[in-house]
């Protein structure tokens, strides 16, 4: 019988492409509504998985990431530079980052000098130990709130990349573009669009999946969809405690929005957007065959039961365009816009002493034939190429696949004891 994967998106993409036994139970197939349009399929740090990503993903190219940040609407090149202030912020809110920023790097240097450090977690740790304080709630914290959620949840290596710093041995793109990477991932997958219906499960492990299609047999699945949803499919088959566990696992939807406009070349590869508008991102992108950069696309990420993911797609392609618009970053055509909706897309990590018992969760999964994949296992900010690694490992022991993701991805801990020296924290 051969394993099952359930789940939808690019993250489920990768995990069938990995393990090419499975058979992959496609849910909700629109997730990659418009598949002419690219996918994100993301950068990842070359740590060795450069070769995996070769083999699957059709090449993984070194790649340059140019990245600006729009606010107070200027522009703004990644990383930051001191002199760049005054372009920034208003004049009493610069000298006070600035104040911040010079007392932050003399506290660095100080550090150098006598030892300790500032034990740095998340995205916020990251910023407020290069700028300070003061920028980090100026600019970054909107930022992160709209984009991420919590930005204190938020795993530390996620600042680097997305505030220009590249000091790692070098980015890489899954694929030559998007579009061949997704084509290329899905030849390497038995995929099956189906409406999935329910489990089965004998003497506490799973025996069959249930699809519109019929019951298919396995003594294994995978899992790669919204873990809370997961819990409702096991109702009655665990414990009220790991159902409670299961259920705090949140998730945050995505929207992409495709529109076509003049001029999209001129962009930078990734436009972090400050200002107000519905979307975090804009990247330029191919809307054509020939692959040249004739449109844009707009990222939204939201939390369930935020009015724009209720709204309808016209609606959402008319603000977008005018959002573009007003902060003159061209003028996009709404009329001929695509929309891709991406629900439950990024499983959002959330502040909590019960984090722990997450390992509980995938123990106790583990024990009934389900392992996690994807997002679902990293809960967010696993990269491509360590997700195609580390996958081809699922099969023989996914606690341990679990636990090196969360090695790998710093615990979501808000870090209270800020600027405690690193040997108290290790005496601790």
């Amino acid at each position: 019988m051969p394993p099952v994967l359930i789940g939808s998106g690019p993250c489920a993409l990768r995990a069938a492409a990995a393990m090419p036994q499975v058979q992959w139970l496609d849910a909700n197939p629109r997730v990659v509504d418009h598949p002419h349009l690219p996918v994100d399929m993301g950068l990842f740090e070359d740590h060795g998985t450069s070769g995996i990503v070769q083999e699957l993903a059709g090449g993984a190219p070194s790649v340059s990431v140019s990245s600006q940040m729009l606010a107070k609407g200027r522009r703004l090149e990644l990383p930051f530079r001191r002199r760049q202030l005054a372009r920034m912020l208003p004049p009493q809110g610069a000298q006070r980052a600035l104040t911040d920023w010079t007392r932050t790097r003399a506290n660095i240097r100080a550090r150098e000098v006598i030892g300790g450090g500032h034990e740095q977690r998340s995205y916020r740790d990251w910023v407020v130990y290069r700028y300070g304080r003061a920028l980090y709630e100026q600019l970054h914290a909107p930022y992160a709130q709209r984009r991420f959620g919590v930005p204190e949840a938020v795993a530390i290596a996620v600042a680097k990349i997305h505030h220009g710093v590249t000091d790692s041995p070098g980015w890489a793109r899954v694929g030559q573009s998007a579009f061949s990477a997704h084509e290329t991932l899905l030849s390497h997958t038995q995929r099956e669009a189906a409406d999935f219906e329910g489990l089965e499960i004998q003497d506490g492990r799973v025996c069959a999946v249930y699809t519109n299609q019929g019951r298919v047999e396995t003594d294994r699945l995978f899992w790669s969809g919204p873990i809370p949803e997961l819990a409702e499919w096991l109702d009655g088959e665990i414990s009220e405690i790991l159902a409670v566990d299961m259920r705090r696992l949140k998730t945050r939807h995505r929207i992409e929005a495709f529109l076509p406009m003049p001029g999209a070349e001129l962009l930078p590869e990734v436009l972090h957007i400050v200002d107000k508008a519905p979307f975090f991102r804009v990247t330029p992108v191919s809307m054509k065959d020939d692959g040249t950069l004739d449109g844009v696309c707009c990222h939204m990420a939201m939390d369930d039961g935020a009015p724009e993911w209720g709204m309808g797609d016209a609606r959402l392609l008319v603000q977008c365009a005018e959002a573009i618009s007003i902060l003159e970053i061209g003028r996009a055509d709404e009329t001929q816009g695509l929309l891709r909706r991406m629900p439950d897309y990024d499983p959002a990590w959330q502040v909590g002493r019960w984090f722990p018992d997450a390992t509980r969760v995938t123990r106790a999964l583990h024990g009934m034939g389900i392992g996690l994949v994807g997002r679902s296992a990293a809960y967010r900010w696993m990269d491509p190429g360590q997700s195609l690694r580390l996958a081809r490992s699922i099969g023989e022991d996914p606690d341990a696949w679990h636990e090196a993701l969360r090695t790998q991805v710093d615990p979501p801990i808000k870090m209270s004891d800020e600027g405690v020296p690193v040997t108290r924290f290790i005496e601790r």
